[in-house]
């Protein structure tokens, strides 16, 4: 079957800071089932390079924190979606991406954290990296740590401020959910987390989920009646032909075949007696 043949339908993306994910992947598993997602974005994920972690049925693409403690993002995509990672568009940018081809055109998936502590860049360039491109689908999920008033905040932040203004000269909008998504263990639930998406034309409301175990809840949304590539697994099958030798010592009816057409005769009898040595 041509891996290139389109499924149209559509795509569920989920974003979610794990704050560590290592000891949470069952839950993960029963989330990624239960609301059948197409793609995760994961923010937090404390890895490091020499742990092993992995999701069935899901391919994962990650970059972890290498130097400092926490951090890192991932994003998992279903194994029958082609798809392929793209370089972070900005060298300071904490992020995970990918591209998944369509016939409406690229559309880049990315996983994006911006850390709270102050000092973390994050200014215009880094968002001009990131929407500039005016042909391509942008759909950027994430723990931005902003702020704003209009996203239903109690209060707007200066970076919220930065990503409210740059909306309109960049062309993306803005899909926060509607309740809060943080609940730390200091202050009051906040909306933290939330999508920025470009040439993102049909789109579900953005949904908080209450479910999986951290101080973040995750978010979903659909992309609808889009046409992408189907990916499938290539099976290779080879001949033990030691474990054939040992089944024809061991038949001991078996007729003498010297021509493709002794072979063609071959009784039903015989490929049975064969098949279950």
């Amino acid at each position: 079957m041509d891996n290139s043949s389109p499924k149209v339908g559509h795509l569920k993306i989920a974003s979610w800071n794990a704050y560590s994910i290592k000891a949470k992947k069952l839950e993960l598993l029963k989330f990624l089932q239960e609301h059948e997602i197409d793609v995760l974005l994961v923010q937090e994920t404390f890895l490091k390079p020499q742990d092993k972690f992995t999701l069935q049925n899901y391919t994962i693409i990650r970059q972890d924190r290498l130097r400092e403690r926490g951090g890192g993002t991932l994003v998992a995509t279903r194994k029958n979606i082609y798809h392929y990672e793209i370089p972070n568009p900005h060298e300071e940018l904490e992020g995970t991406f990918i591209a998944i081809p369509t016939r409406e055109g690229t559309v880049v998936l990315g996983s994006l954290y911006i850390s709270p502590t102050q000092g973390t860049p994050f200014e215009q360039e880094h968002l001009e990296a990131l929407f500039e491109d005016p042909s391509l689908m942008v759909i950027i999920g994430g723990d931005l740590n902003a702020k704003h008033q209009d996203w239903g905040c109690r209060s707007t932040s200066n970076r919220g401020a930065l990503i409210q203004e740059s909306a309109t000269e960049l062309e993306y909008f803005i899909r926060p959910p509607n309740e809060p998504t943080h609940y730390g263990s200091f202050g009051q639930p906040e909306i933290l987390d939330l999508f920025l998406l470009k040439n993102i034309r049909k789109a579900s409301t953005t949904q908080a989920i209450h479910d999986l175990s951290s101080d973040h809840l995750p978010i979903i949304f659909e992309y609808g009646d889009i046409r992408y590539r189907r990916q499938y697994t290539k099976v290779r099958t080879f001949t033990d032909w030691g474990k054939l030798q040992e089944k024809l010592e061991a038949a001991d009816d078996l007729p003498t075949i010297n021509s493709a057409a002794d072979l063609e005769a071959l009784s039903p009898r015989s490929q049975t007696t064969l098949s279950s040595q």
